[in-house]
């Protein structure tokens, strides 16, 4: 007759292996890894005050990086995703695997392209908009209350969205707004309708402007590097630089 300890273990095991069978197993968190730092760039890990971030410092779920003025970093996620967080943002990713990433951008600008390989996705949040991407090059740009994301490649699904100070959704509109190549989705608040009341949000569509185009040449130009992780920051640094 079998004992109830060794019941259970057989139990556990079938049930740990139709888990995998089905793909229902939680994709594991991956952390991104700074390949380039220069200026003001600081990180915010949870419970924790800023901290100076440098090439090859890992960047995981929760945290928050931090740019000042003619600063920049760079973030690769696995070997597929490559983020730029510019100027005077604050920037934090709320979850990674190896290809499906939550990221947030609380204020400023992100320049981001995701490789065409295989299941690589993103999402990328502000305040007031979610944007959905696969294999793209594009930027996301959050100031003064309106959200900008310009495609250079591929296609973003954009909608309006309002989220709390943690980048989790408040509300969010069951309407997307594709945004193809050489175009730029604008997220702006309506007339509000009555006192105190929250303005609607609208999504509309224009051509990407100049310096949208350029900023998005900055991303194209920065390369992906195989396994930054086993690479020493000299060597990081160099691919980055060329």
């Amino acid at each position: 007759k079998m004992n109830t300890p060794f019941k259970w273990m057989i139990v556990f095991l079938l049930v740990a292996g139709l888990t995998g069978a089905f793909g229902c197993k939680k994709q594991e968190e991956k952390s991104g890894i700074v390949t380039l730092a220069v200026g003001s760039v600081s990180i915010q890990r949870p419970g924790s005050g800023p901290a100076g971030l440098q090439v090859k410092d890992l960047v995981a779920r929760n945290d928050t990086v931090i740019t000042g003025a003619m600063s920049l970093a760079v973030i690769q996620f696995s070997d597929n995703c490559v983020v730029q967080v510019q100027e005077n943002s604050r920037f934090q990713v709320l979850s990674s695997g190896a290809s499906d990433r939550d990221l947030y951008v609380k204020d400023g600008q992100v320049l981001a392209k995701l490789m065409r390989t295989g299941d690589n996705n993103a999402t990328v949040r502000t305040p007031t908009a979610i944007a959905g991407v696969r294999g793209t090059q594009f930027s996301v740009n959050f100031r003064e209350g309106t959200t900008r994301v310009a495609v250079s490649e591929g296609k973003v699904a954009v909608k309006a969205s309002r989220s709390d100070e943690s980048g989790k959704a408040i509300s969010e509109s069951k309407e997307e707004t594709i945004t193809a190549a050489g175009s730029t989705a604008e997220v702006t608040a309506a007339p509000k309708k009555a006192a105190g009341e929250e303005p609607a949000l609208a999504v509309s569509v224009r051509p990407i402007n100049e310096n949208e185009k350029q900023a998005l040449k900055k991303i194209e130009a920065v390369p992906v590097i195989e396994d930054p992780g086993r690479k020493t920051g000299e060597e990081i640094e160099s691919a980055v630089k060329k």
